[in-house]
């Protein structure tokens, strides 16, 4: 076993008995069943990169297509918590830019993941050109995550916030360090080995903080109100 992929054996292990306690006390609302599924989709994703490595080009487009697929159920596990406020009159044109920013860069990830340069032979001047794409989207699709995050805490009320907090700390841990890993890998042209190995640490770290904002908020519900 390589000891730089140990961290996303953990992350595996941790998230695998998060989603069992979410599981246990889960009520069947909407909410908890998102996260259910976000945390079992990381479990399977932090295996198949585990497994794989940071440095396996032919996994990595298939690895990255777990990735999106775990961050669409974190999307909408937040866009559920924001259900109320774009509900309220004059917020439906801001779900809908987020939603259909949500949408593009889903496509145009699911769109770089099939790894089509390789089925069609395309020199390797393209084939990493076609990753560097790949990692400019996961960069991107974890800003739009940080500003899910954002609009969250900003329309949260005071009151709210404090039992929320751990959430806000556990999803921006993770979208915060993709941003700094696909930022560099994108000027890189690949991706740095030391940060690889601190992402499956942060992922570690973001398990107790999820676990705490669950277990403050059984039912997931949250107060917001229209920030100016």
């Amino acid at each position: 076993m390589n000891y730089a992929n140990i961290g996303y054996y953990l992350a595996a292990g941790l998230f695998t008995f998060f989603a069992i306690l979410m599981l246990i006390s889960w009520r069947g609302r909407l909410q908890g069943g998102l996260l259910i599924l976000m945390a079992c989709l990381t479990v399977i994703w932090s295996l198949v990169v585990a497994s794989a490595g940071y440095s396996n080009l032919t996994i990595f487009p298939y690895a990255n297509a777990l990735e999106v697929l775990r961050n669409m159920a974190a999307f909408a596990f937040l866009l559920s918590l924001l259900k109320p406020l774009y509900q309220v009159r004059g917020q439906s044109l801001l779900f809908m830019v987020i939603s259909s920013s949500i949408f593009i860069v889903i496509i145009w990830l699911l769109f770089t993941s099939f790894h089509i340069v390789n089925f069609f032979y395309l020199p390797d001047t393209w084939f990493m050109i076609n990753y560097r794409m790949m990692f400019s989207a996961n960069m991107l699709l974890s800003v739009v995550g940080l500003i899910l995050l954002a609009i969250l805490y900003k329309n949260t009320r005071n009151e709210s916030r404090h039992s929320f907090k751990y959430l806000f700390f556990g999803f921006g841990l993770i979208f915060i360090y993709d941003i700094f890993m696909y930022l560099d890998a994108s000027y890189q042209g690949m991706i740095n080995a030391e940060i690889w190995v601190g992402r499956g640490i942060i992922l570690i770290f973001s398990v107790p903080l999820l676990t705490l904002a669950a277990q403050r908020n059984p039912n997931w519900s949250i107060e917001v109100f229209v920030s100016k």
